[in-house]
C-alpha cells in the first residue's frame, strides 16, 4: 500500500502511551517502527520463503541475522506483528485514501522494487567476491597455488555473506573478546508480575489499577533486574525472569516490616505495609536486595 509520490504512513500519538510499547525495550520499539516503514514501502509484500524474508528484514533494519528471529518473536509475543512480519491492524489504521486505489499500479511498482532489490543484492555479491579474490591474490602471490588453495578460493566465491554482515560479525567478535556484549532484557510480562505479587504476598494491598505509571515502574525494574548480579536476579528469558521475581516476593513476604507486622514507629498510628509500588521503587527494591527489611530475622 505504498505510493512512490507519497512514501509515508500514519503514526498515531497513542504510541507513547500504548502498554504494548511501554513493555518493550527501546531497541524493539525502534524495530517495530522500522517494520511499519518496510510495510509502507512495500518491502513486506514480496512473495518469498520465510527465511529469505527474515534476511531481508534483518538487512534493512541493520539487525544481525543471528538475532533477527528473537526480535520477531518478541514483537509477535507483544501482539504487534504476525509471524510473516505483517503489522497487526495495519489496514485498520492506514486509510485507503492515503494510497493509490489501483492494484495494477501497485503490482507494477512491486515488480520494479523486486527487480531493483535483486540487482542490488547481486551487485553486493559481486563486490564481495571481487574483494575476496583480490585479498586472496595478494596473500598468495609469492606462493605456489596448491590444490587446497584452489579449493579454498572456489569456496570463497560461493560465500553469501554481504560486506555489511561481515562488518557486523567482526564487530561482534571484537565485543565478545572484550566481554562487552550488551544484553537486551526480555519483554516484561507485566500482568504476570502483578499476579506473583498477589500470590506470594496475599495480605499486602492489592493492585486494582494498572495505569501507565505503574506499568512503566514495573517495566523499568524488570529491565534493571535482568542485568543485576544480586540473587535471585540476572536473567535472559521471560521464564527465568518470572522464577526470579517469584523468589523475590517470597523473600519479601518473610519480612515482618514489609507485611505490616511491626509496631508503628514514632508519629505513626498504623504499621507500615509495602505496596507493589514500594517494592519496585528504587528505595524499596534496593532495600530488599540489601536485606534492610529482614533485620528482625537476622
Amino acid at each position: 500500500m505504498s505510493n512512490p509520490s507519497m512514501p509515508w504512513f500514519r503514526m498515531y500519538t497513542d504510541f507513547l502511551n500504548d502498554p504494548k510499547m511501554i513493555s518493550l525495550a527501546f531497541e524493539d520499539q525502534r524495530h517495530f517502527v522500522g517494520i511499519l516503514a518496510l510495510k509502507s514501502d512495500g518491502m513486506l509484500e514480496q512473495d518469498c520463503d520465510p527465511e529469505l524474508m527474515d534476511k531481508i528484514v534483518a538487512q534493512r533494519l541493520w539487525i544481525d541475522r543471528g538475532v533477527i528471529r528473537e526480535v520477531k518473536k518478541r514483537l509477535v509475543n507483544a501482539g504487534l506483528i504476525y509471524e510473516d512480519w505483517q503489522p497487526v491492524a495495519w489496514n485498520k489504521r492506514q486509510k485507503i485514501s492515503d494510497h493509490d486505489s489501483t492494484n495494477a499500479e501497485r503490482q507494477k511498482r512491486y515488480r520494479i522494487r523486486q527487480k531493483q532489490e535483486q540487482e542490488r543484492l547481486k551487485q553486493e555479491q559481486e563486490n564481495t567476491n571481487e574483494t575476496q579474490d583480490t585479498d586472496f591474490i595478494e596473500q598468495n602471490k609469492t606462493k605456489e597455488v596448491s590444490n587446497d588453495t584452489i579449493t579454498q578460493r572456489n569456496a570463497l566465491r560461493n560465500v553469501t555473506v554481504t560486506q555489511l554482515d561481515k562488518n557486523r560479525i567482526d564487530k561482534n567478535r571484537r565485543d565478545k573478546s572484550n566481554d562487552a556484549l550488551l544484553i537486551t532484557p526480555p519483554s516484561c510480562p507485566i500482568q504476570e508480575i502483578v499476579d506473583l505479587y498477589h500470590k506470594h504476598m496475599p495480605e499486602n494491598p492489592k493492585v486494582k489499577i494498572l495505569d501507565n505509571k505503574r506499568i512503566r515502574a514495573i517495566t523499568e525494574k524488570w529491565n534493571e533486574a535482568a542485568t543485576s548480579n544480586n540473587k535471585p536476579f540476572g536473567y535472559q528469558t521471560v521464564e527465568d525472569g518470572l522464577k526470579a521475581w517469584e523468589v523475590f516476593f517470597e523473600i519479601c513476604n518473610d519480612s515482618d516490616f514489609l507485611t505490616g507486622k511491626v509496631a508503628p514507629g514514632p508519629g505513626r498510628t498504623i504499621p507500615f505495609i509495602a505496596e507493589l509500588d514500594f517494592l519496585v521503587s528504587d528505595k524499596g527494591f534496593k532495600g530488599c536486595l540489601e536485606n534492610k527489611y529482614h533485620r528482625e530475622n537476622v
